[in-house]
């Protein structure tokens, strides 16, 4: 009967042993939480058009592509509830000096 709660010690500890070496698994690493700083950009999530002014008529200055960063400088609510922003386009990867790097862009679009 001895022998039997011997090996039966042995196998739980050998059971239990690895989960406090790391490559038994016992690390818990608590991911970093990143939060947004107001200084930091904003990116564009899809293809949008920058606009002249806070309308859906109004001419289209230049197209700003998915992932491009840009500063919000203020924002206009329309009466029927259309959210516009003012922004400020950062950096293009296919950016022109002359090309226009103000303007509105709809939100809700």
């Amino acid at each position: 009967m001895g022998i039997f709660i011997r090996w039966g010690w042995l196998l739980g500890i050998s059971l239990l042993a690895p989960i406090s070496l790391p490559a038994g698994g016992a690390q818990f690493l608590i991911p970093q939480i990143r939060s947004r700083k107001s200084s930091d950009p904003f990116l564009t999530t899809r293809d949008t058009a920058l606009r002249a002014s806070p309308l859906k008529k109004a001419p289209v200055l230049r197209s700003v592509p998915s992932g491009t960063p840009l500063t919000i400088l203020k924002y206009w609510q329309e009466s029927d509830g259309q959210v516009w922003t003012y922004v400020h386009v950062l950096y293009e990867h296919n950016f022109n000096i002359n090309s226009v790097r103000n303007g509105w862009l709809d939100i809700d679009a």
